[in-house]
């Protein structure tokens, strides 16, 4: 049925269609209208992903603190990430940011990360709420967090995948200089 619909489609009638949808190939058919040889090559635009799989995850990039005492800073993460579909993941993550002097800023969250290209580099936005501890000279505080990132995620299909992203965590915790939230530039690997 599907292949007299694409012999339609294209104007011909087929007396056979081999369909090579793994690894994308082609066969030669006689067109029976005018005997000319046909070459059909049919490729699926999927990607195999790693649905439903639970990666280790960690990387590392500099960071800069906004509303507390001290500016540039370093961060670091690590946690696992659960592929739900290929176009969703679902993310538990514990982050560390410091300046290795006076200002720490660690938190625990969980969050996702959509995915719009079901591709081997395919672009996401991500999210997360979680809590975090904020230490600097001034003030030290427990508090909620919400983190935004937006990113790339490359070899997707692969048993270790890397991602680059931007990101921010804001500390809802409002002190004088206001809420303390910083931005992160990122490079990881997931496992």
């Amino acid at each position: 049925m599907f292949t007299k619909k694409l012999a339609q489609v294209f104007g011909i009638s087929l007396v056979s269609v081999s369909l090579a949808v793994a690894g994308g190939g082609y066969e030669e058919n006689k067109d029976t209208m005018n005997g000319e040889d046909t070459d059909i090559e049919i490729e699926t635009n999927q990607m195999q992903t790693r649905q439903n799989l639970r990666q280790g995850t960690a990387g590392f990039g500099p960071a800069t603190f906004r509303d507390v005492v001290s500016g540039d800073a370093y961060n670091i993460y690590a946690g696992y990430q659960w592929q739900l579909t290929p176009y969703a993941a679902l993310k538990g993550l514990v982050d560390a940011t410091s300046d290795f002097d006076e200002t720490v800023l660690a938190a625990v969250g969980v969050g996702g990360n959509l995915y719009p290209l079901n591709r081997d580099i395919a672009p996401y936005i991500g999210a997360d709420v979680g809590v975090g501890y904020l230490q600097d000279p001034l003030q030290d505080s427990w508090a909620f967090n919400l983190g935004a990132s937006v990113g790339a995620e490359i070899f997707r299909s692969s048993a270790t995948a890397m991602n680059l992203e931007i990101g921010s965590r804001f500390h809802l915790q409002d002190f004088e200089e206001g809420d303390p939230f910083l931005y992160t530039a990122r490079v990881g690997v997931l496992f």
